[in-house]
């Protein structure tokens, strides 16, 4: 069998999209040497073209809207505020049972005082939303204005917790972004 008639085989028993290199591979198995330019001319005058994969184009992602942080109500100003003015909050993981468990704070920075908090196995708002409830029941006087003041964690920036600030007269207050100081009162009760 010659050369030619073999490469023509090959080229067509694996469908066309096999190129010179691939061919000259295959028969160099079959312990027939050859060099791959001697395959490229030859499949060449038999006009066999491998079929060229298209490329994937790479898609840029679609741009993110750019992420706002709220003011920061308070820098570091923890004691101009009386009880029940100024709360600030965080969570943080418990190792447990070989995963973690989270624990979400509502702490009076007036008072010291541990308004909510809840347990969970997961870090979500419905931990933060549970600490609200748990922490409203300490809250007197709803037409006082509360300050929250927290991390740019998720739940914080959530549209639940800004549908809830606004229908429970609260104004939510952010630390600046990496600056865990700014959240100082709560992140030092996490270290006692």
């Amino acid at each position: 069998m010659d050369l030619a008639f073999k490469i023509k085989n090959i080229f067509i028993i694996n469908n066309g999209i096999y190129g010179a290199p691939r061919v000259k591979i295959i028969l160099n198995n079959q312990g027939i040497v050859v060099s791959q330019s001697k395959v490229a001319r030859i499949m060449k005058l038999f006009n066999l073209y491998s079929v060229i994969r298209i490329k994937k184009m790479y898609k840029k992602p679609k741009e993110v809207k750019k992420i706002t942080y709220g003011p920061n109500h308070v820098n570091r100003n923890w004691s101009l505020y009386l009880k029940n003015e100024l709360w600030v909050t965080d969570i943080t993981y418990i190792p447990f049972n070989k995963k973690f468990a989270y624990l979400s704070v509502l702490k009076d920075a007036n008072t010291g005082f541990i308004v909510g908090h809840e347990v969970s196995l997961k870090n979500d708002i419905d931990i933060y939303r549970k600490t609200l409830e748990k922490a409203s029941l300490h809250r007197q006087d709803l037409s006082k204005k509360l300050i929250i003041h927290s991390d740019n964690g998720n739940q914080y920036t959530s549209i639940f917790a800004k549908r809830y600030a606004k229908k429970n007269n609260i104004i939510i207050s952010l630390s600046r972004p990496g600056n865990s100081i700014d959240n100082g009162m709560c992140e030092t009760f996490f270290h006692h």
